[in-house]
């Protein structure tokens, strides 16, 4: 993947699949899913999940990130609608209140905690399980 210069390749199909994947994968506290009922009628899906979620975001869709220590609590809010423009929001915040995990990101070198903590601005609006 090319290196990260503006927010719109921030934003990219390429870097929001690579993002989700990293967010999730071998995450406990974080899953990522779309509603069967939201399929954007005439768009080919790929076949795998982080590229069908981030091609879903691309053209308008939402995806819903869960809380999954909320879930087991169930006393909180758990599922969380997130649309491309409430990342691109969160991103602009989490530059100033981040700038480690933002760097990490932006050059390839995030793992999933910097990934993680990319979504929680996403849903929270800080950081909450640090």
């Amino acid at each position: 993947m090319a290196q990260i210069k503006s927010k719109e390749d921030f934003l990219s199909f390429e870097n929001l699949a690579n993002l989700i994947e990293t967010a999730t994968y071998g995450n406990s506290g974080l899953s990522i899913g779309i509603l069967s009922d939201e399929m954007i009628e005439g768009v080919e899906y790929p076949y795998f999940g982080n590229e069908k979620k981030a091609l879903h975001l691309i053209k308008g869709g939402r995806i819903v990130v869960r809380d999954e220590y909320a879930y087991e609590d169930e006393d909180d809010d758990y599922d969380h609608f997130v649309t491309l423009q409430d990342i691109s929001d969160a991103l602009d915040k989490f530059i100033w209140e981040s700038p480690n995990s933002f760097a990490n990101l932006v050059t390839e070198n995030g793992d999933m905690g910097d990934a993680y903590d990319f979504f929680q601005f996403v849903i929270f609006g800080e950081i909450v399980y640090g």
